[in-house]
């Protein structure tokens, strides 16, 4: 698997679509087994080698200054959410966590990003997503959220033309920050 592979048909995914799609000659139960496989040995592989993005300690810091509710929304499975949200020192940060797999449907369906408003009691005129992946893309844009879109696997220009309002190489970037300072958190 090289990186154009990864980023077309893994990056963002939930693990139902991947293994259905690569692995269609095998069963539901054999292509769960396996996906269970690859996220325990990413589990493995990760411990202690987890970075956090440049500049997301102090994204984090201002949003909490600024009583900014937040819910995690991927579509990593828990165990997953949880290790990389704790080796990032985010355990405990957000108020919710929500899972792909544990609503209705997956990204890219909007689903999770509604159940997350929800839990947070707000509307998407009241929110924004921060996303990588085209299928989380898809689903925030779906949620109609405004989207700031970060540059790990696509490029300024894809994330911008897929519907981002905004395309930043890490949370350091001049361009958030600039954004940021024009949102009423009051």
């Amino acid at each position: 698997i090289d990186y154009d592979f990864f980023k077309r048909n893994i990056s963002g995914r939930s693990n139902v679509e991947i293994f259905s799609e690569l692995f269609p000659e095998r069963g539901a139960a054999e292509q769960l087994a396996l996906a269970d496989e690859k996220e325990a040995l990413y589990r493995d592989l990760a411990v202690g080698d987890l970075q956090a993005m440049k500049g997301l300690a102090s994204l984090t810091e201002w949003l909490k200054q600024r009583g900014v509710r937040c819910a995690a929304v991927t579509n990593a499975p828990r165990q997953n959410a949880e290790l990389m949200l704790k080796g990032v020192g985010l355990d405990g940060y957000f108020e919710h966590v929500v899972i792909g797999s544990e609503c209705a449907a997956a990204k890219p369906s909007p689903e999770p990003y509604i159940q997350g408003m929800k839990l947070l009691g707000v509307d998407a005129t009241e929110a924004f997503a921060v996303e990588d992946s085209k299928p989380g893309m898809q689903a925030a844009i779906a949620a109609q959220l405004p989207l700031v879109g970060v540059t790990t696997t696509q490029s300024a220009r894809e994330l911008i033309e897929g519907g981002a309002i905004l395309a930043v190489a890490d949370f350091e970037d001049s361009l958030l920050w600039n954004a940021l300072s024009t949102l009423n958190t009051d």
